[in-house]
């Protein structure tokens, strides 16, 4: 029983979501793919611990482990902590470094926890958005947050390697967006969408 569809020679057909109806030979190998969901905050954050269990039940490979959650490995594919600690500082900071503008912190009393990496602030002059993790100023309340994050275009392939080009089901371009702290670099929210669209207003707040 091969394990994936790269092991076998042979024309490629993708089906269609609940496509029906179509003629299956006893030389053909019907695959379904599927994952889980993307999750919730920075996978930078994610503590080399449960990588190492990732890991070791299979749930990610090591290129997913180093590309996506920032881990080094060493020789024996364990998690190396202070390494790790290290390398995703530095992508951090070249992320801030590429941006140019690094906002000081606002003083600021905490009103909520809008997400892992959001938080709504609020001082004399009025309430507003912040990175949950270094205070950064991320504008007023009524704005946009994502205006004031450090942007990334990346491919949708980026977000999850078993989508596939978008192009084989519509002809619009897509991307996968990311949006960093500006103070820290650290990833505050990510969209897919057509790369024609605005960016996604996903929370408004009533005052």
């Amino acid at each position: 029983m091969p394990e994936d569809t790269s092991e076998v020679v042979g024309e490629a057909e993708t089906l269609a979501l609940r496509q029906e109806n179509f003629r299956q030979y006893g030389t053909d190998v019907y695959a379904v793919r599927w994952s889980g969901g993307g999750g919730f905050g920075d996978p930078m954050r994610r503590e080399p611990a449960r990588i190492q269990a990732d890991l070791e039940s299979f749930a990610i490979t090591p290129e997913a482990a180093r590309e996506i959650y920032g881990a080094v490995l060493d020789e024996q594919g364990q998690v190396d902590a202070p390494a790790t600690a290290e390398h995703r500082a530095a992508i951090r900071a070249a992320r801030v470094a590429k941006h140019g503008v690094k906002p000081a912190p606002r003083d600021g009393a905490l009103k909520l926890e809008a997400t892992d990496n959001l938080a709504l602030r609020e001082d004399a002059a009025g309430a507003f958005w912040a990175c949950a993790h270094c205070a950064a100023d991320l504008g007023p309340l009524k704005a946009n947050y994502k205006a004031a994050c450090i942007r990334e275009n990346a491919p949708v392939s980026a977000s999850n390697p078993l989508v596939g080009d978008p192009a084989r089901f519509i002809d619009d371009a897509v991307e996968f967006r990311l949006f960093c702290c500006p103070g820290c670099g650290g990833l505050i929210e990510t969209e897919i969408t057509v790369a024609a669209d605005p960016v996604l207003v996903d929370i408004e707040l009533a005052r």
